[in-house]
Formats: structure tokens, sequence, C-alpha cells
């Protein structure tokens, strides 16, 4: 038999060819796809397995969550218990001294009726009082009220034990203002005279004494220097009278209400 080499030198040739061909365009994209398959089921495992695990971690997340939410809402119902309780006490308590600011207006007010009449009848005394000393007043005006004001001043400043042992001189050397003396009616240039000679005597002065006029006197001298005062006037007396009608008019009114219990 004979052989035809060159049909079989073809024939290898082709083969090769046909088996380049296949590897080429056959074999070689069927691996590739293969490879690229097995990549991507790859990819697609490990993002399943990072889903999974990002699952568990919401899940635990969840769960710690539900767990937390869980204690904030025992601790959201004491907090609300414990609120609503100190709101109840607060409630009573302010109803408590609404209660009581009630209770103290009407005995309040219960004690102002009872002292009103109190207050006319004191009322009424003090516009007595100022009518006697009215009265009292015009009388001494007959008999120069002016020359028994400063009688009775002088004797007040001849018994005045602090007045001779004020450091009046002290006064001068501080200050310039000399001592003066106000009085509620205009003084005579006698009746002056009379004020310095008695006063520098009394006092062992040698400064000047000056003089003013004050009517809120009411009938009075008043001796001041250095801070000093010495004063005799109607007005005082007017005041301790009432002084002495308040205290009694108080003591009074201060009774009644323990004398209406003590009936009841």
């Amino acid at each position: 038999m004979l052989f035809n080499w060159f049909t079989v030198v073809a024939q290898i040739i082709n083969f090769l060819i046909l088996v380049w061909l296949l590897k080429r365009y056959l074999y070689q994209p069927i691996l590739n796809a293969i490879r690229e398959r097995e990549e991507r089921i790859a990819t697609q495992l490990k993002h399943a397995e990072g889903k999974e695990a990002d699952a568990l971690k919401e899940r635990q997340l969840y769960l710690s969550k539900n767990e937390e939410l869980d204690r904030n809402r025992t601790q959201l119902m004491q907090k609300a218990n414990d609120e609503a309780a100190a709101e109840r006490s607060r409630l009573l308590e302010t109803a408590r001294k609404e209660a009581g600011a009630l209770r103290l207006k009407l005995e309040t007010a219960f004690r102002e009726e009872q002292s009103g009449l109190a207050a006319d009848l004191s009322r009424r005394i003090r516009v007595e009082v100022m009518q006697v000393a009215q009265s009292i007043l015009k009388e001494l005006a007959d008999s120069s009220l002016e020359d028994q004001i400063i009688h009775v001043f002088l004797a007040r400043l001849g018994q005045s034990q602090e007045a001779k042992s004020f450091n009046w001189t002290s006064g001068a050397e501080r200050s310039p203002s000399p001592v003066v003396i106000k009085s509620s009616l205009p003084l005579t240039p006698e009746q002056q005279e009379l004020l310095k000679v008695s006063v520098r005597s009394t006092l062992q002065l040698k400064e000047d004494i000056t003089f003013t006029i004050a009517p809120d006197l009411i009938a009075g001298i008043e001796l001041s220097a250095n801070g000093y005062k010495l004063t005799w006037s109607v007005a005082d007396h007017l005041s301790s009278i009432e002084k002495t009608v308040d205290q009694l008019v108080k003591a009074r009114t201060e009774k009644k209400p323990v004398d209406n219990n003590q009936v009841a």
C-alpha cells in the first residue's frame, strides 16, 4: 500500500489547524465562560454570605433595640407613675395652701370688719383731740403764745442734762454753720434776744445763733446744731396722745376675737 505523504502531511496540518481553531474559537471561550461563571458564582456566594452576615447583624441589632425599648418602656412607665404621683402631691399641696390662704383672707376680713368700728372710734377721738388742742392754742394766744412757748422750752433746756453735756463747740470746728433755733411763729427781737442769752448761758455757747421759721412744729421751738436737736411743741404732745389712743384701740381690737372664740 502506497502512502501519499503529501496527503498525510496535509491531513496532519489540517488536523492541527482544526485543533488550533477549536481551541482558539470554541474551547477557550468555553473555558473562559466557565471561569467567569465560577467567578460570578463565587462573587454571588460571597455577596450572599455578606448579606447573611448583615442580616444576622440586623437581627442582633433588632433584638438589642427591642430589649432596649422594653427597658425604656419600663423606665418611662415608672417615670410617668412617679411624675403623676409628684403632680398629685403638688396639686394637693397647692390646694391646701390655697385653702389656707382663703381661710386667712376670711379671718382677716372678719377681723377687719370687727375692727371697723374701733377704727372709726379712733378717728373720731383724734378729731376731738385736735379740736381740744386748737382750743388750748387759742386760749394761750390770748396770753402771748410765743412767750409761753419760750418759757416752756427754756425750762426744758435747763432740765436737759444731755444738752448740757453735748459738745456743741466741736461742731463749729468741723462745720461753719451756726446754732439754729426754729420756731413755728415769728419771734420778736426781744424774744430772740431772750433765747440767745438763755441758750448761751445754759449751754456755755459763744457761737452765733440763727433764727428760722418752721410751721410744721405746730406751736413749738427746736434747737439744733452738729446733729443734735432739742424740741418742744404741741405736736409732740398730740403724737403722744395719738399713740396712747392707738395702743388702747389695738389692745381692745385684739382682745375681741379671743372673747368671741371663748364664747363659741
